[in-house]
Formats: structure tokens, sequence, C-alpha cells
């Protein structure tokens, strides 16, 4: 009789510890237009990486937040059904919240078993031959720095916040869209006695590779790496379409002020430009972020007197890469 008591007590404490929430990696996988901010982690459209979320009865449960052009909306609290390790998220709504109940975990299952996915716009079952135009497929990749005697440190997505030294590889990986990916770097010389233009050790880059089906290491070598903010100077005039003023922080046109709307005359490279500007945000405190061009040697006479025709460079958010997020203001 005793025994029997201890087995139905156990029981009882068992069975409501495995309801708890608990927290388990998940791929989150972001099928939307947005770029999305969960818990201090981008997830860029279309794009996927693995987060530390709270799972209750087979459904994840995070606060998230998104961005429209620049501004980051407040944070909503959603809820989402979690199938095989992943969360394929296709809006913000949070009427669409997946309840946790008694049956979730069959009904995760079931959906196991149907092997459909939904990600990148296009459903595709288990037993359905790919159309030959959606050869689209996903390697996760863990960085290395193969570039000699360079720390490494990228400002934007999709290693925004990585920071390697030469040979070094990093511990987190990122699963990416298999093609072609571009990204600006930040390249400093390790070097203390390195020589140096302007008393500045470092230079910009942009980097050029090809991810591969099974990749899962993605060294970063000399020869993909284009070089920024070298070589001839030209002037240009840029026209502001991003709706406030900033600075330029770095560059041959340091210091200059672009007003929106305002054609403002530069010195600018001939080839890609990585910019760093400052300006207010919504709050109006200063965000940093990286404005991005590609200058070409135009036969036009440029600013030689005041009635001739100038060539604009017209500036637009997509030109703009932010390099700090700020923490959602909390409700």
């Amino acid at each position: 009789m005793k025994k029997s008591i201890l087995f139905f007590l156990l029981l009882g404490i068992l069975f409501p510890m495995s309801s708890w929430a608990q927290k388990q990696n998940v791929l989150v996988a972001n099928a939307t237009a947005k770029k999305i901010l969960i818990d201090e982690q981008i997830i860029n459209p279309r794009a996927s990486k693995e987060l530390s979320i709270v799972v209750k009865g087979g459904v994840g449960q995070f606060s998230l937040a998104y961005y429209d052009g620049l501004v980051l909306k407040e944070s909503v609290n959603l809820a989402r059904r979690v199938t095989k390790g992943r969360i394929v998220l296709k809006d913000f709504d949070p009427a669409n919240n997946d309840q946790p109940d008694a049956s979730s975990a069959d009904e995760e299952t079931t959906q196991s078993k149907g092997a459909t996915a939904d990600f990148g716009g296009t459903a595709i079952s288990g037993n359905q031959a790919q159309s030959p135009d959606d050869w689209w497929s996903y390697a996760t990749v863990k960085p290395k720095n193969g570039l000699k005697g360079q720390s490494l440190f990228v400002p934007s997505e999709p290693f925004r916040g990585l920071a390697l030294a030469s040979g070094q590889q990093s511990g987190r990986s990122a699963t990416l869209k298999t093609g072609e990916i571009m990204f600006p770097a930040l390249l400093m010389e390790e070097k203390e006695d390195a020589s140096t233009k302007n008393g500045i050790n470092y230079t910009w880059a942009i980097v050029d590779k090809i991810i591969v089906e099974g990749q899962d290491v993605l060294e970063i070598k000399p020869e993909n790496i284009m070089k920024a903010n070298d070589g001839k100077l030209t002037k240009k005039v840029i026209v502001s379409k991003l709706g406030f003023p900033f600075i330029i922080a770095e560059g041959a046109s340091s210091g200059k002020v672009v007003s929106d709307n305002v054609p403002t005359r530069l010195d600018l490279y001939i080839g890609w430009n990585i910019l760093p500007i400052q300006y207010k945000g919504p709050d109006g405190l200063p965000v940093q972020a990286i404005l991005i061009l590609l200058v070409d040697d135009s036969n036009k006479p440029l600013m030689t007197s005041s009635k001739s025709k100038e060539q604009n460079i017209s500036i637009s958010r997509n030109d703009i890469t932010i390099m700090d997020f700020k923490r959602p203001t909390s409700r």
C-alpha cells in the first residue's frame, strides 16, 4: 500500500515538471520581408539563426521586434509551433499564435511525417521533385579569418559583431542560403609597428564569397577581399533621400554634414566607398551606421563651375547598414 502511494506521489511530481516551459535551441527561419530582432540577435529576411527560446508543449514563446526601414518597431509577444526543431516565422500577428494544448505533441509528430516546408514562399512536399528554378539550399557555416597578420571585424549581417584574429575560427555558426554572399568588413593590422596612413592602421573592405551545399566553414581569404576607400579620388554630388541629416565620421570627406534633399559635394574613391556615418535616431540619440557606395569614373565635368551639369548620386535606405541596434523600449 505504501509503495502504491509513493508511486502515485512520484507521478504527481513528475507530470507537472514535464509540462514546465524550458529553453531549447531552435532554428528560427525568417520568412518575412522585414529584418527582425529576437534577444538582441538579428535575423535578416529569408535567413535563419539558431536561438535559445522558451518551448512549452511544442510551442516556442518569444518576444520579437522588427525594422521598418531604419525604424525599430516595438516588440510583440509571439508563440509559434516548433516543427523538427525549427520555427518558420511568416508574420508578426499575435492573433496567429499557436496555443499549446494536450494534443500538441501528436500534432507535431503528424506535421513531421507530412514533411512539408513553406520557407521562401513556395510549399514543397517531401515526395515532390524540385523545380529547376528552385535549387536554393542552406548551409550551416562557421566563419574563419584566413587573412595573414590582419584581424577582422564585421559590422553588419550575416555575421554582425564577429571579430576574429588572423587564423581564428568562430565557435558560433549561422545558417545561410547557398550562392554568393557579400558583406563589409573592417581589417586591422596586428603588428604594432605597422605603417599607417593618417595614423589609422585599419582599412575597409568588401568580402565576396560563394557558399556551397554541405559547406561547414566559411574561410575568408585574401582573394575574397575587395578593398574599399582606396585609389584615385573624384568629386561627386550626392543627394540624400533618407529623411534626416548625417555626418561623415571617416574618410576623405570626414566631418561633412549631408542634409536631406540638399546636393552636397564629396570627395569619394573610384570603386567601393564604405563611409561610417552618424545621425540622430527617433529617440534623439546618436546612431552609428555605414554608407556603402559604388562610384564610377565619369568623364562628365564635375564641380568645375556653378553652371556645369553635375552627376548626382542618390542615397536611399538600401545604401545604409546600421552598426548598433538598441534594445527595444519595454512597455
